[in-house]
């Protein structure tokens, strides 16, 4: 027997209504989750945006080739996991030079070497008088010629992601391990307070290393591609990038700390106490 016309016409109404109201619902889940990483990704990032953006969105395939960790992509807001990939590397940057200035009460130069990707440290050898005051210089040196080709080899399952991050963290983070083993562990701290988990502190230098490799191949590749001798960006204000035409045909990359991260290192207290 067929079910009257007004039963069916009222059970697909219904139907309709608790489908939008799951997409409401939904929708409200992605605006919570979100509000931290928004307001701290709007915070850095106000120039070049464009480049960020396809930068991250470049590290989220990367990260998902080599380790079999997709970011963003937990039933929160898929469509914004670059601003995530975007805030895990400026956190992580960050927490390098929180050791940094840790580093820098009993060292006048110090340089911290990160898996033979880019070296971050501090020096003003060439200036005593500034350095006395307090006004020492960060500098981050690329020392990457070639971007890393991906050779994974053989098939990679989500359920040993842990797995792949711990062995090339055996095979790359080799020098300072226990410089590096506090910055991954601030770098979590960080990351957790604008909600963005990180369950192991060995998940934070692949993903750094990771994303700067898309950093210097993006930069790389748009210079080749627009026809320019040179072309620098504002990565989320923590240093512009530039890379430069060599005539041997591998461009070099040159980067300058923000000013606002050079500040972050100026500190009359410590330039006094290694000099007493």
């Amino acid at each position: 027997m067929a079910r009257p016309k007004k039963v069916k016409e009222v059970e697909e109404t219904i139907e309709e209504a608790l489908i939008e109201d799951e997409a409401v619902a939904e929708e409200e889940q992605d605006k919570e989750d979100w509000t931290k990483i928004n307001a701290a990704y709007s915070e850095y990032v106000y120039e070049d945006e464009d480049d960020v953006k396809k930068i991250c969105n470049m590290a989220i395939d990367r990260i998902y080739e080599k380790f079999r960790v997709m970011l963003g992509s937990d039933n929160r807001n898929p469509r914004n996991g670059y601003k995530m990939v975007a805030l895990i590397f400026i956190k992580t940057f960050e927490a390098i030079i929180n050791e940094l200035q840790k580093l820098r009460e009993t060292n006048a130069t110090y340089a911290i070497n990160i898996a033979n990707h880019l070296v971050v440290g501090f020096t003003n050898q060439d200036n005593d008088e500034d350095e006395k005051n307090g006004n020492f210089m960060i500098y981050v040196k690329n020392l990457m010629k070639y971007v890393p080709t991906l050779d994974v080899g053989e098939y990679r399952s989500s359920d040993k992601s842990r797995e792949y991050m711990t062995q090339w963290n055996q095979e790359n983070m080799i020098e300072q391990p226990d410089t590096t083993k506090k910055i991954a562990a601030y770098a979590q701290k960080l990351l957790k307070e604008i909600d963005i988990k990180i369950n192991s502190g060995e998940m934070v230098f692949p993903l750094f290393v990771s994303i700067y490799e898309c950093i210097v191949e993006y930069m790389k590749t748009a210079r080749s591609d627009m026809k320019l001798d040179e072309y620098e960006i504002n990565f989320c204000n923590i240093f512009f990038i530039q890379a430069i035409e060599q005539d041997e045909g591998v461009d070099r990359i040159v980067i300058r700390p923000s000013i606002e991260c050079k500040m972050s290192l100026k500190s009359d207290k410590i330039a006094t106490a290694i000099y007493e």
